[in-house]
């Protein structure tokens, strides 16, 4: 009784819900911060990136619909490229950019053939490589590497700008 009365177990329950609060608060900054380094989330609205394989087709597809060209130059062992597929040209963002904006390219650079005579008409020398074309195939610019989706974006901004 006399634990009661002292005002002892009101100590320790408040004591307690501090701690308790303390322990909530670190354990959802842990997992805000552990949801920021999930990759995001493909594109869920089934709408998806169509890639040319073809140089010419691509051209006069752009011409005609009065788009840029965005050439995705890889290799099939670079391991960043296939990040770039599924990372980046999968998200939402990106294929509602690109599909408005460009006619997508998607070539191999070590072919033998159209990707790698390509490959070294625009000086690409490491891979993922993308370039910027406009309808006539002039070269707008290039960057090298994975990117997440919105520097991604932003390079391509910045390369039309």
């Amino acid at each position: 009784m006399r634990f009661f009365r002292s005002g002892l177990l009101s100590r320790v329950v408040v004591l307690a819900c501090m701690i308790a609060s303390v322990a909530l608060f670190v354990l959802s900054a842990t997992g805000i911060a552990f949801l920021a380094l999930l990759p995001p989330a493909p594109a869920q609205t089934g709408a998806q990136l169509v890639w040319g394989r073809d140089f010419n087709s691509s051209l006069n597809q752009a011409r005609t619909s009065r788009k840029y060209v965005l050439v995705d130059f890889y290799t099939d062992w670079c391991t960043w490229c296939k990040r770039l597929d599924n990372e980046t040209y999968a998200h939402p963002t990106v294929v509602t950019y690109l599909n408005r904006g460009f006619v997508c390219l998607k070539l191999n650079a070590e072919d033998g053939g159209q990707g790698q005579q390509l490959a070294n008409r625009y000086n690409v020398n490491a891979f993922p490589c993308t370039v910027v074309l406009d309808a006539t195939g002039r070269q707008r610019g290039l960057f090298y590497g994975f990117r997440q989706p919105a520097p991604f974006i932003q390079e391509i901004q910045d390369i039309l700008r």
